[in-house]
């Protein structure tokens, strides 16, 4: 068995002061700051993180077991975000971890692999895996409280994929072709008895 460690760290000094709407100026954008002022030291759109991957070959099968812990540097509220909330700026607090990933893998040479547990969507995954603003600031919404990630380019050009509970199978490449589709936790705003997901969702990808 093969264990591999990796991980990053980072914080950020930013500053945001928006422009106030005037009779000669308009602010607009869903995600743009208006008439604030404020500073704050916090995480990029990736927030430090520690992953742990155990590797092992079983019968011609390699099997993989990942896990991705995703702290902060800043200590948070818990309200309407979980690890993720929006900064309690006080003394004494504590910083929160996000554990986006927990999955397990399968594969060989021919089938490709199969996923298990919780990861990265499908849907618009590419987009911020490949957003400029990975490893930097991007969108400091929220800043005078902020969060322990930033928005990126998220809602200012591509929707969010979050990270979801699935299987998902990857095909061999086939001349650089790859196609990727899921069963998924279906997601609802709704709970009690309106809430019945009673099918899962089937998210799919193809690449070059």
């Amino acid at each position: 068995m093969t264990l591999k460690f990796s991980g990053s760290v980072n914080g950020f000094y930013v500053r945001d002061n928006g422009d106030t709407p005037s009779a000669t100026t308009m602010v607009t954008g869903g995600v743009a700051t208006v008439g604030s002022n404020n500073s704050a030291i916090r995480d990029g759109l990736l927030p430090g993180f520690l992953k742990v991957e155990a590797l092992t070959s079983l019968d011609g099968w390699d099997v993989r077991a990942h896990f991705g812990m995703y702290p902060g540097i800043n200590s948070v509220s818990y309200v309407g975000g979980g690890a993720n909330s929006g900064c309690n700026p006080r003394a004494l607090q504590t910083a929160g971890i996000d554990f986006r990933q927990t999955y397990l893998t399968f594969g060989r040479a021919g089938f490709s692999d199969v996923k298990i547990g919780r990861d990265i969507g499908l849907f618009q995954s590419e987009s911020i895996l490949n957003d400029i603003t990975l490893l930097s600031s991007g969108t400091p919404a929220g800043n005078v409280a902020p969060s322990n990630t930033t928005l990126g380019r998220i809602g200012t050009g591509y929707i969010y994929t979050d990270f979801q509970p699935q299987i998902t199978y990857t095909t061999p490449s086939f001349g650089g072709f790859t196609a990727s589709v899921g069963i998924f936790k279906p997601l609802s705003s709704l709970t009690g008895p309106a809430e019945s997901n009673k099918q899962p969702r089937f998210p799919g990808q193809v690449g070059l």
